[in-house]
């Protein structure tokens, strides 16, 4: 939080509730984004992303879990 509410970073990825206590503007992300909706979790669960791992050129993938 502090470094968005210091300007450091312009955004970050968070829960609607937190955004709302520390008074931050949210977008609200369609349901074939936002995995939230039960009549999409085959779509949901058709895609990943890589993050970085712990060591250089280690990469993770990560999957809905619905």
């Amino acid at each position: 939080m502090a470094l968005t509410e210091t300007g450091v970073i312009d955004y970050m990825f968070q829960y609607k509730s937190v955004a709302i206590q520390h008074g931050f503007r949210y977008l609200r992300l369609p349901d074939a984004i936002n995995l939230s909706s039960p009549q999409m979790k085959d779509q949901y669960s058709s895609v990943s992303y890589m993050i970085p791992g712990e060591t250089p050129g280690e990469r993770s993938e990560i999957r809905a879990i619905i």
